[in-house]
């Protein structure tokens, strides 16, 4: 399982910063591309950037030797991980553009360079999943993988984003609690779609083959607490961003708690790596003669 953490990383800060570039951007318009906000997107352009390079590295060291994501890069289209390693650097390139033009005070192309973005990282995070879902292990293989990597995305993005908007909770208060409004409205679309797939999943092992059976064995045995915690924090840091618009909307008070929106980041952010945690520990292929 050790092996695996570079891909945790790798899976989870790409998949964040994806999330972090659409919901950021999806602010901007639901606001009418308000001015005040310019700043907020420069800043989550250049955060979704940072954790994008963060992920390729730590990619790398799974890999072994940046060379060998250049071979793989040599055959494009003819694997999953080949699209997923093209379309993840341009993901990380449009960025930078993005990031590059907002720094010139283009805003307009910025944000448009940063739509590209989204767009090849949407793309990366779908071959991400298909990498996972055309192997031997049935765990993956189930459509539960490619809602975890999307909800991963957006559930981190919308509480990274979230932590932007408070740390302009003083200056633009009208503002901020517009934005954090989207990101709530992202973060229960997530939670919502994943617990409507997670039970499907579940009993899905429980009628799969000896490897499924195996693989579900041990999400209710060993790493049944670990399960339930991942998803206590989850839902706990839903309910405290949650709580706090609900306690704005009800108070003339203009200053944003930004400790308590950092603090539902952090649980956020232990529930996905537990959960991630989850999906690499659990994995047990059809090899195994089960």
């Amino acid at each position: 399982m050790h092996n695996e953490w570079p891909l945790i990383i790798f899976t989870l800060l790409i998949q964040g910063a994806v999330g972090a570039c659409f919901v950021l951007l999806l602010t901007w318009i639901k606001l009418e591309k308000d001015s005040g906000l310019e700043k907020i997107v420069g800043q989550g352009l250049f955060l979704s950037t940072v954790l994008a390079v963060l992920g390729l590295v730590a990619s790398f060291t799974h890999l072994g030797s940046p060379l060998n994501a250049v071979n793989a890069i040599r055959g494009f289209g003819s694997s999953w991980m080949s699209i997923e390693i093209v379309f993840t650097s341009a993901f990380i390139g449009l960025l930078v553009l993005a990031y590059l033009f907002y720094r010139k005070n283009v805003i307009k192309n910025a944000v448009m360079l940063g739509w590209g973005a989204v767009i090849c990282g949407i793309i990366a995070i779908f071959a991400m999943a298909r990498v996972y879902m055309v192997t031997i292990i049935p765990a993956w293989t189930h459509v539960n993988t490619l809602f975890a990597f999307y909800g991963t995305a957006l559930l981190l993005g919308s509480f990274i984003v979230a932590a932007l908007l408070a740390l302009k909770g003083k200056e633009i208060p009208g503002l901020v609690k517009e934005g954090l409004k989207v990101s709530l409205g992202a973060v229960i679309f997530a939670l919502a779609v994943q617990l409507v797939v997670l039970p499907l999943y579940l009993a899905s092992l429980a009628a799969g083959g000896i490897s499924a059976q195996a693989t579900g064995q041990i999400l209710s045995g060993t790493y049944a607490s670990l399960l339930v915690t991942r998803w206590v924090l989850a839902l706990a840091g839903g309910a405290v961003l949650a709580a706090l618009i609900l306690a704005k909307l009800n108070s003339k008070e203009e200053t944003i708690p930004q400790t308590l929106v950092y603090s539902a980041l952090v649980l956020v952010l232990a529930a996905e790596i537990i959960g991630r945690f989850l999906f690499y520990a659990s994995a047990v292929p059809i090899t195994l003669g089960f």
